[in-house]
């Protein structure tokens, strides 16, 4: 069932964008650095930023290893396209392996997916140093208020978590939106289609 937002889902996508390039012009930055993740968090909020600040300035990353599913690829490959989004791919299973053969303790299920969390956030942080430009966040909102997320692997940056404030906007049902695909599991797709009046 929807969730009723008190305001126009149009004003929340200006407010929000409004807030992406004050924030990024009072910081100095000469843009921002996203993770991408195949995901329709990743994907409404690369929207926001290129609408916000334009091309120019956003530049995404996208990290997979061995585990990424094929079709998280697929998703990230037509938003970039859609969108003409700046993104470089780095593949990081060499890396993962490299630093679980290397720890004192083999890493279990979950610290491994701590371990590739923070491995991503150690490239976004360095793409956005070589840059002169800061990591914007991911996480909604629900994530972060249920405490769903890697210390040190992606927390720290600034999050735009407000945007699901969008659910039922044009952008999200239009541009990019989620379902829920078997075993009541969440899986994104990004369906992108142009918004009449832009």
């Amino acid at each position: 069932m929807p969730i009723e937002i008190p305001f126009s889902p149009a004003d929340a996508e200006r407010v929000i964008e409004d807030f992406i390039k004050t924030y990024v012009e009072i910081s100095g930055a000469s843009g921002v650095v996203i993770g991408l993740s195949g995901g329709v968090d990743s994907a409404v909020v690369a929207v926001l930023c290129q609408r916000s600040l334009g091309k120019e300035r956003v530049k995404c990353l996208f990290l997979p290893d061995r585990t990424t599913p094929k079709i998280d690829a697929k998703h990230k490959d037509m938003l970039v396209e859609k969108f003409d989004l700046d993104c470089k791919e780095i593949e990081i299973t060499d890396l993962v392996k490299s630093i679980s053969e290397r720890s004192p303790e083999k890493p279990d299920k979950i610290a491994l997916a701590n371990v590739k969390a923070r491995l991503r956030m150690l490239f976004l942080y360095e793409y956005a140093n070589a840059t002169k430009s800061i990591v914007c966040g991911t996480s909604n909102k629900s994530e972060l208020l249920i405490g769903y997320f890697t210390k040190y692997g992606g927390w720290r940056n600034r999050h735009l978590t407000d945007w699901r404030s969008l659910q039922n906007s044009s952008l999200s049902t239009g541009e990019a939106y989620w379902y829920t695909q078997g075993n009541h599991q969440k899986a994104a797709i990004c369906w992108l289609v142009e918004r009449a009046d832009r």
